[in-house]
């Protein structure tokens, strides 16, 4: 493929996965990264020991990343990607030899992966761009970068006509930057149980909330907030520090749907500020793509009969793909629930409100 098709496919790849909405889902990216595979198999293994991972999980585990890490080049030579092969192809029981290995292969991995993704599209011999773009792409994401940062990033390259030299490089260096610090104002405009919230060191009264929101250069018009939280975090930008700050109250709101009175009251105004960030950012993330096109197209979006459907019950279930709640890239919710049943017996909002955890 001739060098400028080849780029000009790789960005509209990249443009895709990163576009939060009207990309379809089938087409955008839903795999981690190979370096965050690997490290998602090393705890995994350390969840096996403990018993919380059955064997069986992680063999397809490690059947699953054998497909993928062959050809990528990130990961170093073939001799070290062959190598890498043979691990997963036997049990990493903790602790033993081979898990061993395996963690020095994995640091040895994230240091340069980007550099060398140089190296191999520069190389007469380079891998197709799809397969280019969607690793470089899921490292991109895994390293922290949200994907409204990286989608500008991208269509700069696309616009400016870069070559597959300058995009490879341009993500490398996007691998060496290092983290800021930022600082973010998330307004409240329902505050159940305002005394637990008044002394914690991030409150802010709904003056001061304002009086931030003005000094930072944003517009108070129609904002009413009845308080807030500033928090200070490290990001690789923006929107990833937003990010950070939305999961924080969301935390938040979980939290205060298990009080007995003001119910779920905890309620967030519809934008995330950023000092430093011109624009609000949406407190609710955008749709994923997850798109069911038959429910209009066939009729069914008002045909509910009294009795429920294996349809009704899937899309129940699939509901959150679209707008539920994301978690940190990489990191499973992986662990037992022994106990549970205890803890249900007890006044979950009770206690909450007693031990001042609602905010």
């Amino acid at each position: 493929m001739p060098d400028d098709l080849y780029a000009r496919h790789a960005l509209a790849r990249m443009i895709d996965y990163f576009t939060d909405e009207g990309t379809p889902w089938a087409r955008r990216l839903w795999d981690i990264g190979s370096v965050l595979a690997l490290e998602e198999l090393w705890e995994a293994g350390g969840w096996q020991a403990q018993g919380v991972l059955s064997s069986a999980a992680c063999d397809w585990q490690r059947a699953e990343l054998r497909r993928l890490i062959g050809p990528d080049r990130g990961l170093g030579e073939r001799e070290l990607r062959q190598e890498i092969t043979a691990l997963l192809s036997a049990p990493l029981p903790d602790p033993s030899p081979a898990r061993r290995r395996l963690r020095e292969v994995i640091d040895h991995a994230r240091s340069g992966y980007l550099e060398r993704w140089a190296v191999a599209v520069a190389s007469e011999n380079r891998p197709g761009p799809e397969r280019f773009s969607r690793l470089v792409a899921a490292h991109l994401l895994d390293l922290g970068y949200s994907a409204s940062h990286l989608l500008a990033w991208a269509k700069r390259l696309y616009v400016d006509r870069a070559d597959i030299t300058r995009i490879a490089d341009s993500a490398a260096a996007l691998a060496r930057t290092a983290r800021e610090p930022f600082e973010v104002l998330v307004a409240l405009s329902g505050v159940p149980q305002r005394e637990l919230a008044e002394p914690l060191p991030n409150w802010l009264p709904k003056g001061k909330v304002v009086a931030w929101l003005r000094e930072h250069g944003h517009d108070t018009a129609g904002v009413r907030p009845g308080g807030g939280f500033l928090y200070r975090f490290s990001a690789r930008d923006a929107h990833g520090a937003a990010e950070q700050a939305r999961q924080m109250v969301e935390r938040m709101v979980a939290r205060s749907s298990f009080l007995r009175r003001h119910r779920g009251g905890i309620t967030p105004l519809p934008f995330i500020w950023v000092a430093g960030h011109s624009q609000p950012i949406p407190f609710t993330p955008p749709a994923r793509g997850a798109d069911v096109l038959t429910l209009v197209n066939e009729g069914h979006l008002y045909r509910v009969s009294g009795s429920r459907s294996r349809i009704d019950d899937a899309l129940e279930l699939a509901a959150p793909i679209n707008q539920g709640s994301f978690r940190p890239r990489g990191r499973r919710c992986v662990g037992s629930h022994r106990g549970a049943s205890v803890a249900s017996r007890r006044s979950a909002g009770d206690r909450a409100v007693r031990e001042g955890h609602c905010c």
